[in-house]
């Protein structure tokens, strides 16, 4: 992937600042009509990478980003973006989701090693995750970064 030079590190790093801000200040923020299908999909991966990296893939799912994160289309546009690894721990975290959704939302309250500890089927997924997140971030970035006029308009967007 050829990457855009004209676009420095400053600007893509103050875009996902700003992105992950929204997401902060926003904690129930899903998807936005007026964002594309790709600013979107950046939003969902960070809150996905925030979430499953410290918390684990169960409580992604009890904290109620189970269809947004893993039902939805984010495996298959990483995929487009020529992010590997993801979308196949995504995908896999689907099947637990779709069997065990519903038990691990009835346990909101839960806390992240008592959902561990419920739903082990995660393990494997939450390890590898958490081992390969290092490379996948980079990889998300220079992806954002090389069509970064299919992004620059969150820096404007605030979330409701």
């Amino acid at each position: 992937m050829a990457m855009n030079f004209e676009i420095s590190a400053a600007q893509t790093n103050r875009l996902f600042t700003h992105c992950l801000e929204q997401l902060e200040a926003h904690p129930r923020w899903v998807a936005s009509p007026q964002l594309s299908h790709a600013q979107n999909m950046l939003m969902a991966y960070l809150r996905m990478d925030k979430i499953a990296e410290e918390e684990g893939f169960a409580a992604l799912i009890a904290q109620g980003w189970g269809k947004t994160v893993l039902d939805g289309a984010l495996a298959e546009t990483l995929a487009q973006w020529g992010i590997d690894v993801l979308p196949h721990i995504l995908r896999q975290a689907a099947v637990h989701y779709r069997e065990l959704g519903e038990k691990i939302e009835a346990k909101a309250h839960a806390t992240p090693d008592e959902l561990r500890e419920a739903f082990p089927q995660f393990a494997p997924l939450d390890e590898e995750y958490f081992i390969e997140c290092e490379e996948i971030f980079p990889q998300v970035y220079t992806y954002v970064r090389a069509h970064y006029d299919d992004f620059a308009a969150l820096l404007d967007f605030q979330a409701d």
